[in-house]
């Protein structure tokens, strides 16, 4: 009942483009099982394909692509609703994550060890029924072009992304993503480096943090987060050590309901344009804004100063991965 389309025990090596559409295994791999090496030197549609186990998609040890990667519209009744590649994927132009989905498991479109993408990078409207939402990458995660993020889905924690480590040339856009546990937008545990803007917005947390969450977040471009929700703390962004903005930073309008409405800064903030936090929110109790040292080389403008708080998260969500 395993591998709806295509099984292969060691390499996959095609000439030019591949597709895999409409397959069904009433066990796992809905579309392939490539056991070794998966590598097709054009583009790769992986589409509406469906496992009864795990692995809507498909299995393989590394992937390589050299031209465009599309992956939607996939499903598995358990874990992996899209791809599982356990070592590198290595994506020459761009690739895309859409409508795929763990109906009662974790890793809503993939999970991979490593993540090089050369162009764009978008995975959007992904589900699971455990966490991760979208995307988990055990390692670094390296995008050449822009990385959207949004309307991604994780009945437990990180809503759109998990990456030990990530690095993005262009702009960030993490809209709309939710877990009903913690990490509404993400959790980068090492750090995150932006080459662009950054956009966090609209993301939502049952528990912690509506937005992203890093060990050390650096934006060469603007930083904009609103409109996050927190159930309890941290409505928008923690960064446990410093955060660096290269141009403005703007927070408005997020909202926790018990600690730290919009941004929680476990160290040094600096930003090099201007820096507005308007309208945020912590419903139960008024906080003061850092104990530690604000830098800033642009106008400054804090109408609410209850935004940010200098304190440890009391409570941990518990990070479960597979």
């Amino acid at each position: 009942t395993n591998t709806g389309a295509l099984r292969v025990n060691s390499t996959l090596l095609v000439g030019g483009s591949a597709t895999l559409q409409g397959n069904t295994a009433g066990g796992s791999y809905g579309a392939a099982f490539v056991g070794e090496a998966l590598d097709v030197k054009q583009n790769v549609n992986v589409s509406n394909n469906a496992a009864g186990a795990e692995i809507g998609a498909f299995y393989t040890k590394t992937a390589t692509v050299g031209g465009n990667l599309e992956v939607g519209g996939n499903s598995a009744n358990g874990s992996y609703g899209g791809a599982y590649v356990v070592g590198a994927m290595t994506i020459t132009g761009d690739a895309t994550f859409s409508d795929n989905e763990a109906v009662e498991g974790f890793f809503g479109a993939l999970r991979a060890n490593s993540l090089e993408v050369g162009g764009n990078f978008a995975a959007n409207q992904n589900t699971a029924g455990g966490n991760y939402g979208a995307v988990r990458v055990d390692t670094v995660m390296n995008v050449g072009g822009n990385a959207t993020l949004e309307g991604n889905v994780a009945v437990g924690n990180y809503g759109a992304l998990y990456a030990k480590e990530l690095q993005v040339e262009g702009n960030v856009d993490l809209v709309g993503n939710k877990a009903d546990g913690c990490f509404g937008g993400g959790y980068v545990p090492v750090a995150a480096n932006v080459g662009g803007n950054l956009t966090v917005s609209g993301n939502t947390a049952g528990l912690d943090i509506g937005g992203l969450s890093s060990t050390a977040l650096s934006v060469e471009g603007n930083l904009v987060a609103k409109s996050n929700v927190a159930g309890r703390e941290i409505g928008a962004i923690q960064v446990a050590t410093t955060l660096s903005v290269g141009g403005d930073l703007t927070a408005n309008d997020n909202v926790a309901t018990t600690n730290t409405g919009a941004l929680r800064v476990n160290s040094t903030l600096l930003v090099g344009g201007s820096a507005t936090l308007q309208g945020n929110t912590r419903r139960q109790h008024r906080e003061r804004f850092l104990r530690r040292r604000v830098y800033s080389w642009g106008d400054v403008d804090y109408r609410r100063r209850d935004d940010l708080r200098q304190q440890g998260c009391r409570r941990r969500c518990r990070r479960v991965a597979r």
